[in-house]
């Protein structure tokens, strides 16, 4: 009868164990995701301060001519030649972004 009662305390002891080797392995994935979830939040953040300060540097530095009608243009350079486009060759301010991702050759002209 004492055999069966250490045996048995022997069994829970063991069963505690593996409960808590169990666990701790959940918490630790669990600190995993949660740290890489921060990192990529963090990644995410800089990306995005980069693209705002990338954006208002282009805004400080742009060149923009005005014609009668009031239609802006954003004064723009081939990095390959130099040459300026200017007046109707030259992109709108709202459409600068997307002109100058289809024009890679391109860069906006600081003053």
């Amino acid at each position: 009868m004492q055999e069966d009662e250490e045996g048995y305390r022997a069994l829970l002891d063991e069963k505690k164990d593996q409960r808590l080797v169990y666990l701790l392995q959940q918490t630790d994935e669990y600190v995993e995701s949660l740290c890489s979830l921060v990192r990529q939040h963090q990644n995410t953040e800089k990306k995005k301060k980069r693209e705002e300060r990338k954006l208002a540097r282009l805004e400080d530095t742009v060149e923009i001519s005005f014609f009668p009608e009031g239609e802006a243009r954003v004064h723009v350079r081939e990095t390959s030649t130099g040459r300026i486009l200017t007046g109707d060759e030259a992109p709108k301010p709202d459409e600068l972004e997307l002109w100058l991702e289809t024009h890679p050759g391109f860069e906006v002209c600081s003053e």
